[in-house]
């Protein structure tokens, strides 16, 4: 019975780790659906969007129309190939287009747990899968409708299937030199038993594997006779796999392939048959895969000459990455850099001081060595080719190598429990400090979210009329307004894009005269995609062929959003033309020379009401005006503040003795009672909010009843 204590002991702490595992992927997954569709798509998100609803063959072609311009997605197919049958099924709400991106970030902890337990043990692979589920970089992009949840996943299966395929393999049918009793593959490697067994089976098999490996392990004396040459044919199955489906997901995961090589290098370099060495050469295959995606490459960057990124200094892309990968792009930089200090101690600590469970000689220093390719490798490449043309953007570009950080990060955690667990749990708790911090941020603080596209088409919704036109600068975000905003206003996007890439001056000014002539108003959009507007040409013309009435901005993280009002000439009046006259004189020389307003509005529905202005004399500020409805008992039931004309057109700009129109569209709440309702107007000092006279009864509005 006493035997029997050992395996017990290690079934039950097996089986603590298996339900510590899938709380930290419960809590991942609570993470990544907490607010899924809280805040609206963005710019890239809208061109998934895209892709995904087209007909699979535009998906496969790997195109984009913008106006009548066949465009090349800079992304390859893989991850628009899922969205494109997710979307069939599942809809288009914010909720369902980034579904998929949380599901492959949650399948990518188990594997940075299954990494971390083959190269470390188990207590750092669970450290390693709680980093992994908490860190806010992977909440970020699970919560994004783009390829880079996906390409992670794929890139961390192509490590783990390499691990799986060249790990040593213990033979069972040879006895330690120290016990003289039958050794399990598994008593090293937690999984590999089943391929001890295999080679058993086969006495061909061990007659080939190699004489000797050299130094002795750490706890029992083995031979090179005991680890066999060939790997495990499935796993290097799946390593082809997830490499090409990780290629065909990113163009950047090209940069992991050295560092497969590196590894595989490292498990057979001291084994001395050539036939082993050779499997270096493994990475090539899925290399060679890139042909097939060789013409939209060259199409891709083709199309991007002169607006791709800038060169990006070596010092400012190691900061990027390490911030990122420490407590995401969510918090500021100032308090930001203390967590990215400690992140980088523990990750020092780990590489310097791991607990390996290779099953190598000298395998910490392996660990080290591994860990150390797998970040630097990816990095260099990206920097010798950014010599001839700047790649990287961000960290997501490169968000393939964060799994060797938490590892890294892991190990210095486990490191510091070997010494005083006190200060390991400290180590820890910085980082979920941080993580908590910078998560509060991504779901509540507008400044680090997405940007705030539904803003402006509240603004939009509200305050368009029949008769408005839309133009929208830019073309590539024609997708966006049409999820949003597709039911307001007809359109026009411009600028005028040409196959060759030039300019379409006239065309854009004809369109623009057109908007003018054909609307009572011509609403501006602007997402300031630098690419094609870069001197904002659009709104130059709109200046000169018009007036500037309103002008708002919107918050954006990634793109300057403004959604401007512009008329041909600013709306005036004459005396006689006003159905409700009158001549009330309020301080600061402004004077209401008269109302239109709409006998009845139903709840829910908008009127328009017009307030006719007149200043006696020029003054130097824009006044603003409060609009009211009140009932019989004097109980507000709405009010509309603004600037009249609006407030690019202000009181300041106006001419004296001139009748200015300042339409306001009121709507009235749904639910408000039935009855007779009083309008009243006020203007005041829009600074101080000081009165400039008294408040004015303009008349009575009737509200029907639902």
């Amino acid at each position: 019975m006493k035997s029997q204590q050992p395996i017990s002991s290690s079934r039950h702490a097996s089986t603590l780790d298996r339900a510590a595992l899938w709380l930290i992927l419960l809590l991942a997954f609570a993470l990544r659906v907490y607010r899924l569709g809280a805040q609206a798509i963005w710019w890239d998100e809208s061109l998934s969007l895209y892709r995904a609803t087209r007909d699979l063959g535009t998906v496969l072609a790997n195109t984009i129309l913008i106006q009548n311009v066949v465009t090349t997605d800079t992304l390859p197919q893989c991850y628009f190939i899922f969205l494109h049958f997710l979307v069939r099924a599942f809809g288009t709400s914010e909720f369902a287009l980034r579904f998929f991106s949380v599901i492959a970030n949650i399948a990518t902890i188990p594997l940075v747990y299954a990494l971390a337990r083959r190269w470390l043990g188990h207590a750092a692979a669970l450290i390693a899968a709680l980093l992994g589920a908490l860190s806010p970089f992977y909440v970020w992009y699970a919560q994004e409708a783009r390829p880079y949840a996906l390409v992670l996943f794929w890139s961390t299966l192509a490590v783990y299937a390499l691990t799986r395929a060249f790990s040593p393999v213990i033979a069972r049918s040879v006895p330690s030199a120290s016990s003289g009793q039958a050794l399990s593959g598994a008593a090293f490697f937690p999984g590999t038993a089943h391929q001890g067994r295999c080679a058993a089976k086969s006495k061909d098999r061990d007659e080939a594997t190699p004489k000797l490996l050299g130094d002795c392990f750490a706890e029992s004396t083995l031979s090179e006779a005991n680890v066999l040459a060939m790997p495990n044919g499935c796993w290097i199955f799946a390593y082809l796999l997830a490499a090409i489906a990780a290629l065909y997901t990113h163009y950047f995961a090209i940069f992991l392939f050295p560092f497969h090589a590196i590894l595989i290098l490292i498990f057979v370099w001291q084994r001395s048959i050539w036939r082993a060495r050779a499997w270096i050469f493994l990475p090539a295959l899925p290399f060679v895969s890139v042909i097939f995606l060789f013409r939209q490459v060259l199409a891709s960057a083709a199309s991007n000459v002169g607006t791709g990124p800038s060169f990006v200094a070596p010092e400012v892309i190691l900061r990027d990455l390490l911030n990122s990968f420490s407590i995401g792009i969510t918090m500021d930089w100032a308090l930001g850099a203390w967590f990215d200090l400690a992140m980088l101690v523990l990750f020092l600590i780990g590489i310097g001081f791991p607990t390996s469970n290779f099953q190598f000689p000298a395998s910490k220093s392996r660990f080290t060595l591994i860990l150390l390719a797998y970040i630097s490798i990816p990095i260099a490449g990206v920097l010798v080719l950014s010599s001839a043309r700047p790649l990287y953007q961000n960290s997501r570009y490169l968000i393939a190598i964060s799994p060797a950080f938490y590892l890294g990060v892991a190990a210095g955690i486990a490191a510091l429990a070997r010494g005083w667990r006190p200060l390991a749990l400290a180590a820890l708790g910085v980082f979920v400090i941080g993580a908590v911090l910078s998560l509060n941020n991504w779901y509540f603080d507008p400044r680090f979210g997405k940007d705030d596209h539904r803003a402006w088409v509240e603004s939009l919704r509200e305050r368009a009329r029949p008769g408005d036109f839309l133009i929208l600068n830019s073309p590539h975000a024609e997708e966006l307004y049409r999820y949003y905003a597709d039911d307001i206003l007809p359109i026009a996007t411009l600028p005028i894009l040409r196959a060759d890439g030039k300019p379409s001056p006239d065309a854009d000014l004809t369109v623009v005269r057109d908007a003018y002539h054909n609307n009572a108003r011509v609403w501006y959009l602007a997402m300031d995609v630098p690419f094609d507007d870069p001197d904002r040409h659009i709104e130059k013309l709109l200046q000169q062929e018009g007036i500037l009435l309103d002008h708002a901005q919107f918050a954006g993280t990634s793109t300057e959003i403004a959604l401007s009002l512009f008329v041909r000439a600013l709306p005036m009046a004459d005396a006689r033309d006003i159905r409700y006259p009158l001549d009330h004189a309020f301080d600061g020389h402004l004077r209401l020379r008269g109302y239109d307003a709409p006998a009845s509005i139903a709840p829910g529905a908008r009127g328009i009401v017009k307030l006719y202005w007149q200043i006696d004399e020029p003054v130097g500020e824009d006044y603003a005006v409060s609009l009211r409805l009140i009932d019989e008992a004097g109980t507000g039931v709405g009010q509309w503040d603004a600037t009249p004309s609006g407030n690019r057109s202000g009181s300041s700009t106006w001419e004296s003795q001139r009748i200015i129109v300042d339409a306001r569209a009121v709507r009235i709440t749904v639910g408000t009672p039935p009855g007779k309702f009083r309008l009243q107007v006020v203007p005041y000092h829009s600074a101080t909010g000081t009165a400039l006279g008294e408040v004015v009864t303009l008349g009575e509005i009737y509200v029907a009843g639902n």
